[in-house]
C-alpha cells in the first residue's frame, strides 16, 4: 500500500478550504472518510482538524468572539474519530436566494421539466434540488400545471428523437384540411397552445402548425433532410404565405416588441426610438390581429385595412355587452 505523500504549506491551505465546504455538504463524516477522500492519512486529519477552532472571521467587534470561529462537535471527534462541524462562518456570507424568489425559479423549472423538449434533462431535477437547499428560508410550495401536447406531441418528440418525417392531417385557420408530410425540427409552447415548427413537403417551405389541428398523425419511414434555411426556422412562430392579409398598425416600443414573431416590415423608415412607428405584418385571419390588440390595446393600434378595424372594433362591442350583461 502506498503512503501519502507528504503536503506542502499550500497543499495544508488547499486543505484547510476545501475541508470545509466538504464537511458543511456531508454533515458527519467519519476521519478515515476525510482521509481517503482527500489522498492524506487519518493521523494528519486528526492533527490539522483541531486548527479549524482557532480560524474565523473578526466580526462586528474586531476581537474574534466565540461564535466568530468555526467550531466542531468535540465529543464525536474523540471518542468517535468522528468531525462535525456546529458553527461555521464566512462560508454563508454571499448571497443567498430568499424563499419566494427560490419559488418563482422552481416553478419555471418545474414547467420546464414537464415539457416533452426537457422531460428527459436529469440536471433540471439535480438542480431544483440545489434551489432547495441554497435558500435562507424554505420556500413556499408550488406546484405548476403541467403543460402537455397530448398523444400528438409524444408521436413529434418520438419522431424527432428518430430523425424521421411525420405525415398527418391539418385543419388551417380558414378550417381547410389538407394532408401534410412534415420535417418535424421543434416542438414548443406559446401562451399554452402547442406548435410544431417544421419543413413542408405540401408547400415546399417552413411552417408553424398548431398541435390542436393536427389528427391522424404517423412517423413515416422517410428520415428527415436537411434544408438551407432550418437554422433561420428556429423559434419563428409566424410564417407569411401568399395568401396572407397584410395588416397596417401603429405600435409603441412594447407593441413592437409584441409583434416580432410575425416578422414585421417598417415602411416608413421612422426613428426606431420613436413613440410610435408603423409596422406591416401578415395574418392568416383577424383573430391573430384581436388577440394582438386585446393583449396590449394601448400599444397596438390597427391602421388598415378597414375590414381588419371593423373585426376589432365588433370584438370589443361584443366584449362590453357581454360584460354589461352579467
Amino acid at each position: 500500500m502506498n503512503k501519502p505523500i507528504p503536503l506542502l504549506a499550500q497543499d495544508k491551505l488547499t486543505f484547510l478550504l476545501s475541508v470545509v465546504p466538504y464537511l458543511i455538504d456531508r454533515g458527519s463524516v467519519t476521519v478515515s472518510d476525510i482521509a481517503r477522500d482527500f489522498g492524506v492519512s487519518p493521523q494528519y486529519v486528526r492533527n490539522i482538524i483541531p486548527f479549524l477552532g482557532s480560524a474565523g472571521v473578526p466580526g462586528d467587534t474586531l476581537t474574534y468572539q466565540h461564535s466568530d470561529l468555526f467550531d466542531i462537535d468535540w465529543d464525536a471527534f474523540e471518542q468517535h474519530d468522528e468531525v462535525v462541524l456546529r458553527n461555521y462562518v464566512g462560508i454563508d456570507d454571499v448571497p443567498r436566494f430568499s424563499g419566494t424568489e427560490a419559488a418563482a425559479l422552481l416553478a419555471g423549472l418545474q414547467y420546464l421539466a414537464a415539457s416533452p423538449s426537457f422531460a428527459a434533462r436529469e440536471d433540471l431535477g439535480a438542480l431544483m434540488e440545489k434551489l432547495s437547499r441554497g435558500v435562507d428560508q424554505l420556500p413556499p410550495s408550488v406546484v405548476v400545471s403541467s403543460p402537455t401536447g397530448g398523444p400528438v406531441a409524444d408521436i413529434i418528440n418520438q419522431a424527432i428523437a428518430e430523425s424521421r418525417r411525420v405525415e398527418f392531417r391539418y385543419r388551417d385557420a380558414r378550417g381547410t384540411v389538407h394532408s401534410r408530410q412534415v420535417d418535424p425540427w421543434q416542438l414548443y409552447s406559446t401562451d399554452g397552445t402547442w406548435h410544431l415548427n417544421g419543413w413542408c413537403y405540401l408547400r415546399d417551405a417552413v411552417r408553424v402548425f398548431r398541435l390542436d389541428r393536427i389528427s391522424d398523425i404517423t412517423i413515416t419511414h422517410h428520415a428527415i433532410l436537411q434544408h438551407s434555411n432550418q437554422s433561420e426556422a428556429y423559434g419563428l412562430l409566424f410564417e407569411s404565405a401568399s395568401a396572407d392579409i397584410v395588416v397596417t398598425l401603429s405600435v409603441t416600443g412594447e407593441g413592437n416588441a409584441a409583434i416580432q414573431d410575425y416578422r414585421p416590415e417598417y415602411p416608413l423608415n421612422e426613428d426606431a426610438d420613436a413613440v410610435r412607428r408603423t409596422a406591416l405584418i401578415r395574418v392568416a385571419n383577424y383573430a391573430g390581429i384581436i388577440r394582438l390588440v386585446c393583449s396590449r390595446p394601448d400599444d397596438i393600434v390597427v391602421i388598415d385595412p378597414p375590414d381588419a378595424r371593423a373585426a376589432v372594433a365588433r370584438w370589443a362591442t361584443d366584449a362590453l355587452e357581454s360584460y354589461r350583461s352579467q
